[in-house]
């Protein structure tokens, strides 16, 4: 549902892991092959995605990588909104 979807992030330390990375149709979890996102470690940043039309979410899937930067996935929340993404 969210595959090439518009996406946003609080911040992008480094261009190789944008935030539409997550969204790709890659679900590679090897860090250095560049199919992963993340923002500054900082109180506050976030990533979302416009999923383009109303649904009901009875799952979500996040996956984390299995080496370099898996220690900073492990607190999160989510939140739904019927609020069309400023890109």
């Amino acid at each position: 549902m969210a595959f090439w979807k518009p996406t946003k992030q609080s911040s992008t330390p480094n261009p190789k892991y944008t935030s539409s990375n997550a969204v790709d149709d890659i679900a590679s979890v090897i860090w250095r092959q560049g199919s992963c996102t993340y923002t500054a470690a900082a109180v506050g940043s976030w990533w979302q995605v416009d999923l383009q039309g109303m649904y009901e979410i009875q799952e979500l899937l996040i996956t984390t990588p299995r080496e370099g930067m898996s220690h900073a996935y492990h607190l999160f929340d989510t939140t739904t909104s019927n609020e069309r993404l400023r890109v």
